[in-house]
């Protein structure tokens, strides 16, 4: 477990990130090797998931109140196929615009603890 200034952290975790495109449905990887690669950074009633910037792109950020979304566990492959099936935490929030938007998280180490951050941090199963 980590903690900030604030105290408000309480769990943090290096994690590979598939978010969904609302247009199309498909699945599309978040680059791994930009600095550090993505992060889920749990606090107690929301959360982030982030990378960090690259040369072209900007950087991804969202940040969710935990009781707005939904998870549950999925194996995901890549953009929406049977390839590179990982088991992941899906899950779904609705954006200010009232978009729907899903990402599927694999942990670095283990799922079952950044499963438990998210659940005390306020995320319902879906």
């Amino acid at each position: 477990m980590d903690q900030n200034d604030n105290g408000d952290v309480i769990f943090s975790t290096r994690t590979f990130v598939r978010s969904r495109r609302w247009w199309d449905a498909s699945w599309v990887d978040w680059n791994k090797n930009l600095g550090d690669g993505p992060l889920l950074v749990v606090h107690r009633d929301f959360f982030e998931v982030k990378a960090p910037q690259g040369m072209i792109m900007e950087s991804r950020k969202f940040v969710v109140p935990s009781a707005t979304a939904l998870m549950s566990i999925q194996v995901i492959g890549w953009a929406g196929t049977p390839f590179g099936r990982k088991r992941s935490i899906h899950i779904v929030w609705r954006n200010k615009r009232g978009y729907k938007v899903a990402v599927a998280l694999t942990p670095v180490g283990e799922l079952e603890d950044a499963w438990q951050a998210l659940q005390f941090s306020g995320v319902k199963l879906a």
